[in-house]
């Protein structure tokens, strides 16, 4: 009879165990975003260190749109979008904002607040917004370096 190593299994699970599995699959595709709002990123160079992107929010509708402060973040990996895990016990205040008809807000999504440091690679800020009972979902992309 063949003898198992505790040992060797015990340290097989906690290396599993440390392993990121948070990384969920997107929910969100460009078939559902919106050409009404959009979401220009105006931040220079983005690196591991940045702690706050600048956005635009870009109403091109005659709609108004109330959105929060919840935030969304995205990385993509082999064509594949995934959403960033928040850090532990972050919060965030809810209030709703108003994003007038043909109008532009600037906005400040806050990495470090919300996710801490950024690895290198792809990613995106979703943002939901709501006008009359119907969401809309609008997206800006941005890299890393």
């Amino acid at each position: 009879m063949k003898r198992i190593n505790l040992p060797l299994i015990a340290i097989l699970f906690i290396l599993l165990a440390a392993c990121d599995t948070s990384y969920e699959r997107s929910v969100y595709d460009a078939s559902i975003t919106s050409g009404d709002v959009t979401i220009k990123i105006t931040e220079g160079t983005i690196t591991e260190d940045t702690e706050n992107i600048s956005f635009l929010l870009i109403n091109e509708s005659e709609n108004e749109y109330f959105y929060g402060i919840d935030p969304i973040l995205e990385k993509q990996d082999n064509n594949e979008w995934y959403t960033v895990p928040l850090k532990k016990d972050v919060f965030w205040p809810a209030i709703a904002y108003l994003l007038m008809p043909e109008s532009e807000k600037e906005e400040t999504f806050e990495i470090e607040t919300y996710y801490g440091s950024l690895g290198k690679g792809r990613y995106r800020i979703i943002k939901k917004l709501f006008s009359e009972g119907n969401e809309i979902i609008a997206a800006g992309e941005f890299e890393v370096d």
